[in-house]
């Protein structure tokens, strides 16, 4: 049996990897401007 990672699994990785990225850096730059609104 060979190892081969085939590229769609890597390329799906890779997607999700930047997602998460970008998801956890919109919901942070949101929270920080609610909170400046709110005070």
């Amino acid at each position: 049996m060979e190892m081969e990672i085939s590229p769609s699994i890597f390329f799906i990785l890779i997607g999700v990897g930047l997602f998460v990225v970008i998801l956890l850096f919109l919901t942070s730059r949101y929270r920080k401007v609610r909170n400046e609104g709110e005070a």
